[in-house]
């Protein structure tokens, strides 16, 4: 017997009760509804996340608060007073993973710290995203302060006066946030036993400069960021006769030999890992060679020719939204919420993930839905 019934997902069942606030518990949270759990965002009934008021704006909400939170479900909680406590509580209990991301101490005054919520459900996976450790009390920021703190700045090369146009400390601390709730759950199910994940934002950036780092312990001299960042042949961007670039990523030395040897350079082949005087030599015969076409002829003649080249295009782009359409199984088409938000497309893999059609909720949109399924629960 066939059914038109698509296929569970890996955490079909989980229910996550999440109390964050801002873009890496949204992060996370975007990940998990892809995965297939049932999300129950937890806001303060007076104005819900911050990002529901960040520009730009539809419908008087917030696109990245719309993009993020497709499918979850919204229950406002004052988490203060006693009787939002107790329905948190009450959530908690119910549930397998509960998120926060207040600064350390604050569920504890309010009498919800994540240890007595474990006590009473052994199994629960608990999840915090503070700014900062529990060692570094009374300190705050955000991904601005902290990928400056761990010199990523330096690494972009971002201007002074300017800030990177991504939020990497706040997008990898989703990440691996995700990854750590994934393995508590699994420990949870083999041992019965929960975990508690810790993801602060100020390090969350580190595994963008650990070889950096471990290069610079190794010798005296950070060069780990020069090795991928333009001084070496066979990774760098090249300009082409219609002004575009073309990005160049043949670290392989196979690689860097198969693209001289098609274009006619074979006496620079053996230059690819130099950043010396036979790299720079190097350097300009491949950009006199690649300035005599367009950017979209080189890669269409070279990525037929099996070699690791792309176009250089400009941050949100139709040329961008053409290549996520070209490598994913999804489309930034327009859905319900409004304008495109990238929200029909799942960053895994479609046979563990599907991104939820519905829309972001209305702040305290399922309050009647929450009780319910407390009562139900119970």
């Amino acid at each position: 017997m066939t059914t038109n019934e698509p296929p569970p997902l890996p955490l079909d069942g989980v229910v996550v009760v999440d109390a964050t606030r801002m873009l890496p518990g949204a992060v996370l949270a975007r990940n998990l509804l892809d995965l297939g759990a049932r999300v129950i965002k937890v806001e303060d009934p007076r104005m819900g996340d911050p990002m529901r008021l960040m520009p730009p704006l539809h419908d008087g909400v917030g696109l990245g608060f719309a993009a993020h939170y497709r499918g979850a479900w919204s229950v406002g909680l004052d988490l203060r007073r006693e009787d939002g406590a107790a329905q948190f509580r009450d959530m908690v209990h119910r549930a397998e993973v509960v998120v926060e991301s207040f600064r350390p101490g604050t569920m504890e005054r309010w009498g919800l710290s994540l240890r007595s919520l474990r006590a009473d459900a052994p199994s629960l996976v608990t999840c915090s995203l503070p700014g900062v450790p529990e060692e570094c009390p009374g300190e705050v920021g955000h991904d601005l302060n902290y990928v400056a703190a761990l010199g990523v700045l330096g690494h972009l090369g971002t201007p002074a006066g300017r800030a990177p146009s991504i939020q990497l400390a706040d997008v990898t601390a989703g990440l691996l946030a995700t990854s750590g709730v994934l393995a508590a759950l699994l420990q949870a199910q083999r041992t019965g036993a929960g975990a508690h994940v810790c993801q602060p934002l100020a390090t969350s950036a580190l595994p963008f400069v650990h070889w950096s780092l471990a290069e610079h312990a190794l010798s005296g001299s950070s060069t780990a960021a020069a090795v991928l960042s333009g001084d070496l042949p066979c990774y760098r961007t090249y300009p082409c006769r219609d002004g575009q670039h073309l990005s160049v990523g043949c670290l392989e030395p196979k690689f860097w030999r198969a693209l001289c040897d098609h274009l006619g350079l074979e006496a620079h082949a053996a230059a690819g890992l130099d950043a010396g005087t036979r790299g720079a030599a190097a350097v300009q015969a491949m950009s006199e060679r690649l300035s005599t076409r367009d950017a979209h002829d080189w890669v269409r003649e070279l990525r037929g020719a099996g070699l690791p080249v792309g176009p250089v295009h400009a941050p949100n782009s139709p040329e961008v939204i053409a290549e996520i359409a070209r490598l994913s199984d999804s489309s930034l088409a327009e859905v319900d919420a409004g304008p495109p938000l990238g929200a029909t497309t799942s960053f895994f893999s479609r046979e563990i993930s599907r991104a939820p059609v519905a829309s972001a909720p209305r702040l305290n949109e399922h309050e009647q839905a929450v009780l319910s399924w407390i009562r139900d629960a119970t």
